[in-house]
């Protein structure tokens, strides 16, 4: 079910897989989302420098330039960002990777091979429905 517009939700998607960035964007925008893509940690955050408003973030790790994880830590630094859901969808799995991710504060990480997109946006709209203070409680 979409969500009504005068509810409207954004999404930033920084996704350097151009055919997944937008698959990824069509579903969100079938949903009801507005979405924002950039294939760059870099050009994430200069969307939100420039005023950028969003709800959550989808992010890879292996990004061209700055690396997913040090894109999140300087989301997690920056008090006017710090509370906006991050959603980690990466090929890379490692322990030591997811381990940085929720030492970050990332709401949830999947590998890209072990989820179908659907199961995946089921999720966002779970966690974007959700009060902010729920999310730690309720997204594992």
């Amino acid at each position: 079910m979409a969500i009504s517009k005068n509810e409207t939700k954004r999404i930033l998607v920084v996704e350097d897989e151009v055919p997944l960035q937008s698959a990824v964007s069509r579903k969100l925008k079938q949903e009801g989302f507005e979405v924002v893509t950039v294939v760059t940690a870099e050009k994430a955050l200069e969307k939100l420098e420039g005023g950028g408003s969003f709800d959550l973030i989808w992010l890879d790790v292996m990004l061209p330039g700055m690396s997913g994880i040090d894109f999140l830590k300087r989301v997690r630094a920056n008090s006017k960002w710090k509370h906006i859901a991050v959603v980690i969808v990466s090929n890379v799995g490692s322990e030591e990777v997811v381990a940085q991710a929720f030492e970050l504060e990332a709401t949830v990480f999947f590998v890209k091979a072990e989820h179908r997109l659907t199961d995946i946006i089921s999720r966002v709209k779970l966690i974007i429905e959700l009060p902010a203070t729920d999310l730690q409680g309720a997204i594992a």
